[in-house]
């Protein structure tokens, strides 16, 4: 249920290894065992060998990788596959270590912006943890707080309660979106917030935009490249809609109209999607398009940081009066 998948710095450094080395020349073979050689993380390594391995008893690259179910990303295997049947996949590697990059970015920049807002409500946590550990050692004993919680036995269970609360929210969304597969549910739900929602679609439609153009550009066919670039927008809500917009297609749609009836994507984006159908320039248009949404995700990702930031001054500021009005109720 929680498979593990290679992490996003490993898979980086992997692209832009076996990019060097393959545009010197160096066989496909060797390449992989000499990247192997030196990476740290062993299961990365061992995998790496192991491909080495398939390929030089005669698989070809695509189905090696999709041995480690899970383990790779779909849109680095189609890529790939891509790649070794157009003879580009050097440069179709370079271009996936810099869309991995990239990413490994953008999680850092979150990470950093809501950190000093994690660190505070902790510290908040701790504070009146040892509060409830001073007032069970004072001579009155009286429960101030009035949650019948005094001395280290007191402090303990307040912790437990308050640690246990935010682990059970992180381990119930993870199983919602990997056990019951209820990810399309919860990210369509977390599309309709206003701020959080705004850069999850932000982020989510520029990532389909360079992939919908490094897919055609590699020589993709037009419905397996929708569907790798929905995939690679890693929000349950885009990919859920694959299905439905490839039938349109199929049938006989523009990609701007299908586009449009997702509801996933803004109106400014279909029209431009419109004009490169009318000029047959649409992978060209969405990779100009994928910097300026980028950019706007991490407007909007500040905006996001700076709205988890007030909410939890809001909630360690409510806490302390409350303990105040406690207390002072108590002696009155």
């Amino acid at each position: 249920m929680f498979s593990r998948s290679i992490r996003l710095p490993l898979l980086a450094q992997v692209c832009q290894s076996l990019s060097t080395m393959l545009e010197a020349g160096v066989p496909l073979t060797k390449s992989f065992n000499t990247v192997a050689k030196r990476m740290r993380d062993a299961t990365c390594r061992r995998t790496l060998q192991e491909i080495a391995a398939d390929i030089q008893r005669g698989h070809d690259l695509e189905s090696s990788l999709k041995r480690y179910d899970g383990y790779f990303p779909e849109l680095f295997i189609d890529m790939v596959r891509i790649g070794e049947e157009t003879g580009n996949l050097p440069e179709v590697l370079t271009a996936l270590g810099k869309h991995y990059d990239h990413l490994v970015q953008l999680r850092r920049d979150f990470i950093g912006s809501v950190t000093p807002s994690i660190l505070q409500l902790f510290a908040s946590i701790g504070i009146v943890s040892l509060l409830i550990f001073i007032l069970g050692m004072l001579p009155s004993k009286t429960d101030t707080l009035g949650w019948g919680l005094m001395g280290p036995e007191g402090a303990a269970t307040f912790l437990m309660y308050a640690f246990g609360t935010i682990g059970a929210v992180v381990a119930i969304y993870l199983f919602l979106i990997r056990g019951l597969g209820m990810r399309r549910s919860m990210h369509s739900f977390l599309l309709g917030i206003p701020v959080i929602g705004d850069c999850l679609r932000s982020f989510a439609i520029a990532r389909f935009s360079w992939a919908y153009y490094l897919t055609q550009q590699s020589g993709m066919q037009v419905l397996d490249s929708l569907d790798a670039s929905l995939k690679a927008t890693s929000n349950g809500a885009f990919i859920a809609a694959s299905p439905q917009m490839q039938a349109q297609i199929t049938a006989g749609d523009e990609l701007s109209e299908a586009l449009s009836d997702s509801h996933l994507f803004p109106a400014e984006y279909v029209e431009i999607v419109v004009i490169g159908e009318t000029t047959g320039t649409v992978p060209e248009k969405l990779e100009q398009m994928s910097p300026r949404f980028d950019e706007d995700a991490r407007r909007k990702l500040k905006v996001m940081s700076s709205v988890i930031n007030w909410l939890v001054w809001i909630t360690v500021a409510g806490f302390i009066i409350f303990i105040i009005f406690s207390i002072m109720l108590t002696y009155m």
